[in-house]
Protein backbone atom coordinates (compact mmCIF):
# COMPACT_ATOMS: atom_id res chain seq x y z
CA UNK A 1 0.00 0.00 0.00
CA UNK A 2 2.42 2.60 1.03
CA UNK A 3 5.90 1.04 0.14
CA UNK A 4 7.56 -0.40 -2.65
CA UNK A 5 9.93 -3.33 -3.45
CA UNK A 6 13.62 -1.96 -3.75
CA UNK A 7 15.26 -5.59 -4.14
CA UNK A 8 13.84 -9.30 -5.14
CA UNK A 9 15.28 -12.12 -5.87
CA UNK A 10 13.26 -14.77 -6.38
CA UNK A 11 13.52 -17.43 -4.08
CA UNK A 12 15.90 -15.69 -1.73
CA UNK A 13 15.18 -12.48 -0.62
CA UNK A 14 12.58 -9.14 -1.16
CA UNK A 15 13.43 -6.21 0.61
CA UNK A 16 11.23 -2.99 0.73
CA UNK A 17 10.65 0.49 1.62
CA UNK A 18 7.41 2.91 2.38
CA UNK A 19 6.98 5.69 0.35
CA UNK A 20 7.18 9.26 0.90
CA UNK A 21 4.28 10.72 3.05
CA UNK A 22 3.60 6.90 4.62
CA UNK A 23 1.96 7.26 7.94
CA UNK A 24 4.84 5.41 9.16
CA UNK A 25 8.47 5.10 7.62
CA UNK A 26 9.55 1.43 7.10
CA UNK A 27 12.33 -0.36 5.47
CA UNK A 28 12.97 -4.16 6.05
CA UNK A 29 14.21 -7.19 3.88
CA UNK A 30 12.98 -10.82 4.33
CA UNK A 31 15.67 -13.36 3.34
CA UNK A 32 14.67 -17.33 2.62
CA UNK A 33 18.08 -19.56 3.70
CA UNK A 34 18.22 -23.32 2.71
CA UNK A 35 19.54 -25.32 5.70
CA UNK A 36 20.76 -28.74 6.56
CA UNK A 37 19.90 -30.86 3.46
CA UNK A 38 17.29 -28.65 1.47
CA UNK A 39 14.48 -29.70 3.02
CA UNK A 40 14.73 -26.70 5.65
CA UNK A 41 14.73 -23.06 5.48
CA UNK A 42 15.57 -20.08 7.73
CA UNK A 43 13.63 -17.20 7.50
CA UNK A 44 15.35 -14.15 8.78
CA UNK A 45 13.96 -10.86 8.47
CA UNK A 46 14.82 -7.10 9.25
CA UNK A 47 12.07 -4.41 10.02
CA UNK A 48 13.20 -0.82 10.69
CA UNK A 49 10.76 1.60 11.17
CA UNK A 50 9.75 5.43 12.82
CA UNK A 51 6.35 4.76 15.06
CA UNK A 52 3.90 7.86 15.07
CA UNK A 53 4.50 10.02 17.95
CA UNK A 54 8.54 8.57 18.30
CA UNK A 55 8.96 6.21 21.40
CA UNK A 56 5.83 7.16 23.07
CA UNK A 57 3.63 5.80 19.97
CA UNK A 58 6.25 2.58 20.67
CA UNK A 59 5.47 2.31 23.65
CA UNK A 60 1.53 2.65 23.94
CA UNK A 61 1.18 0.50 20.37
CA UNK A 62 3.81 -2.32 22.71
CA UNK A 63 0.85 -1.99 25.64
CA UNK A 64 -2.06 -2.62 23.38
CA UNK A 65 -0.22 -5.45 21.62
CA UNK A 66 0.01 -3.78 18.24
CA UNK A 67 3.96 -3.11 18.18
CA UNK A 68 5.36 -4.60 14.09
CA UNK A 69 7.63 -6.81 16.31
CA UNK A 70 4.72 -8.48 18.22
CA UNK A 71 2.75 -8.78 15.29
CA UNK A 72 5.65 -9.78 13.26
CA UNK A 73 5.83 -12.54 15.71
CA UNK A 74 2.66 -13.65 15.14
CA UNK A 75 2.98 -13.23 11.27
CA UNK A 76 6.28 -15.35 11.28
CA UNK A 77 4.87 -18.14 13.45
CA UNK A 78 1.77 -18.28 11.47
CA UNK A 79 3.42 -18.83 8.64
CA UNK A 80 5.94 -21.55 9.89
CA UNK A 81 2.96 -23.46 10.89
CA UNK A 82 1.08 -23.01 7.71
CA UNK A 83 4.14 -24.49 5.50
CA UNK A 84 4.52 -27.37 7.89
CA UNK A 85 1.31 -28.62 7.65
CA UNK A 86 1.69 -28.99 4.02
CA UNK A 87 -0.86 -28.21 0.81
CA UNK A 88 -4.51 -27.85 1.49
CA UNK A 89 -6.39 -30.93 0.80
CA UNK A 90 -8.60 -30.42 -2.60
CA UNK A 91 -11.73 -32.17 -2.74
Amino acid sequence: RDAEFINEKPGELIAWQSLPGSDVQSAGSVRFEPIGDGQSTRVRVVLEYLPPAGKAGAFVARLLGSAPEQQLETDLRLFKEKMESGPAPTA
